[in-house]
C-alpha cells in the first residue's frame, strides 16, 4: 500500500505542474495593456516590458496592432530560462506555447533591452527549443480549451481536454520516460472541481479509482491489488463522518473498517465471512481513552472495556492492576443476550485494582438493579437497592472502618487484547483539487 501511496501522490504532483501552475502563470497574461513602464511605448516594433524584480517574468515583448492598442502577439521571458509565446486574435489570447529553458544559452543577457531590437518575429529562436506546454483558448480569449503538457524528451507528460458535456478531462502519461497513461481525471466545467479520477498500474490495470457522489463533500475511493481486485475502499460520506473499509485478497469479503465520527475513530475487525463483527475498539481524539467490545459468533456484542493511559508517574504501582500497551482498565460492561442491555457494570479507581462501583441488572429493563459503592480501601461503603417500578431505592449504609465484603469481579472482566497500534487519528481528507478554467 506505501508503494501505491507514493504513486499516487506522484500522479498527484504531475497533475498539479500540468494544470494549477499553468492557470497561475495564464492569469498573468495581459489583454489590452499593463501598469509596468514599455520601452519604447507602444511602438509598432517589439514593445519591452520590464517585470519587477520579484516576479517569475524578466521580461515581455508585446506586439500591438496600428491602432497600438490592441495586442497581436506576445513573447515571455522567464528568469528561470524558460520562454513563453501567446498568439493572438482579435486582442484575445488564442494559443500560449511554453519553451524549456535552452540547454545551450549561458545565462541571461544583461541589458535586456537589445531584445526588443534583436528579434524579427517573436518566434525567432524558439524552433530549436524543446515544447513543454501548449494551451488553447476559446475565442472568448479566457476560457481554456485544451492545455498539453511534454517531458523534456518530447514526449506527452499530459494532455487535457474540454469534452462535450463541457468538463475538463486530464490524461497523465507514464513519468521518466514510461509508456501508457498514469492517470484519467475529470474536472467540472464551471467549478473545476474534481468529479472522478483513475489512476493505472503500467499495465494497464486500474490501481485507483475516485468518484464524486455528492455536492456536498460526498465521494469513494477505491484501490485494487496487482491482479485487480478491490483491496481497500474510503467512503467519504460527510466532512465529518468517513469510514474505511479492507478487503480480503478475493476483493470481496470484509476484513476491517475504520471509521471517523464527530469526535474519535472506531476500528472493527469482522469474522472469516465478513458479516460479523469480532472484535471492535474506539479512540478517542487524543488517544487517551480506548474501549473495546467483544462479540460473539452471532456477532452480538458481549462486553466492553474502557481502558485509560497509565500515568506511571504519579499512579502507586499497588494500585495497579493489569497493564495493556501502556493502559490500565477504568471501567467494565457485560451485555444480556440483546447485545445492548447492560447486566453488570464495574468502574474501577484510578489503576484499576480497586473497584469503586459494581451494578447489576437481572433483566434488560433499567429496574430493578443493585449498585453497590466501594470505598478506596476496597471495603463495601454502602448499596442501592432499586425495585421495579418505582424510582425510589432503598439504601443501606456500612459502618465506618474497614470491611471485609468484597466485590467478585469475574476474570474474563480483565481480559487482555492489544489495543496499539494506534490507528491514524487524522481523518482522511476527500481530494478536492480544482482547477481554474477562466481566466477572468
Amino acid at each position: 500500500m506505501s508503494s501505491l501511496k507514493s504513486k499516487k501522490v506522484a500522479l498527484w504532483a504531475i497533475a498539479g505542474i500540468a494544470v494549477v501552475s499553468l492557470i497561475w502563470l495564464f492569469t498573468h497574461l495581459p489583454v489590452t495593456g499593463s501598469v509596468d513602464v514599455h520601452w519604447p511605448t507602444k511602438s509598432q516594433t517589439h514593445t519591452l516590458l520590464l517585470r519587477p524584480a520579484g516576479s517569475s517574468e524578466s521580461t515581455r515583448l508585446i506586439d500591438y496592432a496600428p491602432d497600438q492598442t490592441t495586442i497581436t502577439g506576445m513573447r515571455i521571458e522567464y528568469r528561470d530560462g524558460r520562454t513563453a509565446l501567446v498568439s493572438y486574435q482579435g486582442g484575445r489570447p488564442t494559443v500560449m506555447q511554453e519553451y524549456f529553458p535552452d540547454p545551450t544559452a549561458t545565462g541571461q543577457a544583461d541589458d535586456t533591452a537589445k531584445l526588443a531590437t534583436s528579434l524579427k518575429k517573436l518566434s525567432d529562436g524558439l524552433s530549436a527549443r524543446q515544447l513543454s506546454s501548449k494551451i488553447e483558448f476559446k475565442k472568448d480569449g479566457w476560457t481554456i480549451k485544451t492545455i498539453t503538457t511534454y517531458s523534456m524528451d518530447g514526449n506527452y507528460a499530459s494532455v487535457a481536454v474540454r469534452d462535450a458535456a463541457d468538463d475538463f478531462v486530464l490524461t497523465v502519461y507514464g513519468a521518466n520516460g514510461a509508456t501508457g497513461v498514469a492517470s484519467v481525471a475529470v474536472y467540472d466545467g464551471k467549478s473545476g472541481a474534481l468529479k472522478s479520477r483513475q489512476d493505472f498500474n503500467p499495465d494497464g490495470t486500474v490501481a485507483a479509482s475516485f468518484t464524486a457522489t455528492n455536492a456536498w463533500g460526498g465521494a469513494k475511493q477505491v484501490y485494487f491489488d496487482s491482479i485487480g481486485n478491490k483491496s481497500r475502499e474510503i467512503l467519504y460520506n460527510s466532512r465529518y463522518d468517513v469510514a474505511i473499509k479492507e478487503y480480503a485478497p478475493d476483493g470481496k469479503t470484509l476484513v476491517k473498517t475504520t471509521d471517523y465520527g464527530y469526535s474519535g475513530v472506531t476500528v472493527t475487525e469482522y469474522d472469516s465471512t465478513g458479516t460479523k463483527a469480532v472484535i471492535e475498539r474506539n479512540f478517542n481524539d487524543d488517544s487517551s481513552r480506548i474501549s473495546v467490545r467483544y462479540f460473539d459468533s452471532r456477532g452480538t456484542a458481549t462486553m466492553k472495556q474502557i481502558w485509560v493511559k497509565l500515568d506511571s508517574a504519579t499512579m502507586p504501582a499497588d494500585r495497579v492492576e493489569v497493564v495493556n500497551d501502556g493502559y490500565v482498565i477504568q471501567e467494565v460492561y457485560e451485555y444480556h443476550t440483546d447485545g445492548s442491555s447492560t447486566k453488570v457494570d464495574v468502574t474501577f479507581y484510578p489503576g484499576g485494582k480497586v473497584v469503586r462501583e459494581y451494578e447489576t441488572r437481572p433483566t434488560t429493563d433499567y429496574r430493578p438493579s443493585k449498585d453497590q459503592f466501594f470505598r478506596e480501601d476496597g471495603s463495601l461503603d454502602h448499596t442501592n437497592d432499586c425495585p421495579a417500578g418505582t424510582w425510589t431505592c432503598n439504601t443501606t449504609t456500612m459502618p465506618p472502618g474497614p470491611n471485609v465484603i468484597r466485590p467478585r469481579v469475574p476474570v474474563g472482566y480483565y481480559k487482555v487484547v492489544p489495543l496499539l497500534p494506534l490507528p491514524s487519528l487524522e481523518k482522511p481528507q476527500v481530494p478536492t483539487m480544482k482547477v481554474s478554467l477562466d481566466l477572468r
